[in-house]
This record gives structure tokens, sequence and C-alpha cells, in this order.
């Protein structure tokens, strides 16, 4: 789950801080009120490529970063359970993103995040699309019971 978000520099936000509650989030608003913003910080923060058009027309660069709370990840040591995701977006430069302090390739980042946050807008349901996904959720409707019949099946 989301727990904190913070961005700098990106598209007209100076500098945000959000803390995210337990459960279902939602971020409403009206229009202009600046909800797209958020959802491509998120976006950005998930994987997707970045973009220089996003960075505040007077700064060098913009950053995005998002603590989650996890039960495990390859990420985490002994008893650890906070993912700190970091983005920096560069004019004239690659950009980085980092998983607790270490450097991943966009590739790394979404396999992370994808099933760490969904963002449902208009027109986008990303993961619902997933065939993976699907099968996950097919697996889970089983009970289980659906992985030993799919182990028999590729015998």
């Amino acid at each position: 789950m989301l727990t904190n978000l913070r961005i700098e520099n990106f598209v007209h936000i100076d500098k945000l801080e959000l803390e995210f509650q337990d459960g279902f989030v939602a971020i409403t608003g009206e229009t202009g009120a600046g909800k797209s913003v958020l959802v491509n910080a998120i976006s950005f923060l998930c994987g997707r490529q970045a973009d220089e058009d996003f960075i505040k027309k007077d700064a060098q660069d913009a950053i995005i970063e998002g603590v989650f709370e996890v039960e495990s990840s390859e990420f985490l040591g002994e008893g650890e359970k906070q993912l700190i995701i970091y983005r920096k977006i560069s004019r004239g430069k690659s950009g980085i993103a980092r998983i607790n302090n270490q450097t991943v390739t966009l590739k790394k980042l979404k396999e992370i995040t994808t099933p760490l946050i969904n963002i449902c807008s208009q027109h986008e349901q990303q993961l619902l699309f997933d065939r993976a996904y699907q099968l996950e959720l097919l697996d889970l409707f089983g009970q289980g019971d659906l992985a030993l019949v799919l182990e028999q099946y590729k015998i």
C-alpha cells in the first residue's frame, strides 16, 4: 500500500507531500484541480517512461518518491516492510529509478510496482487487462485448488 508520496518540480507542483491512510484511496476534485498531475506522478513512480515536459519550467529535474508498506520483496532486508521508490527525471539526462537505494531498470520497477498500485481512471484499467493478473484472480477464485489442476495439466 502506498503510504507516502513526495513530488518536487513536477508540472506546476513546487513541492507536495501526501500521506495516505489504510484502505481505499480515491483522488477526486473539480476539473482543473490537478488530479491528472497526481496520477501522472504516480505513473512515473511506477515505471512510466520519463518525459522532460513534466519537469517544472524553472527546474532542472523533477523528483517523485513513494513509500509502500509491503509484506515481502527482494529489496527488503530481514524484518523490513517499507519499499522506498525514487524517480528523478532530469533535463538532457537519463532519469534515475531506485528501490530502497538500489538502482533499477524501468522494467524491474514496473514488475515490482504492478501488484502494489492500480490506477483506474477513465479508459485506463491497467491491471484488469493483464493476462497474468487475470489468471491470478482465477486461481484465487478457485481457492488454490486450481494450482493443482494447472500442475496436472502441465504434465
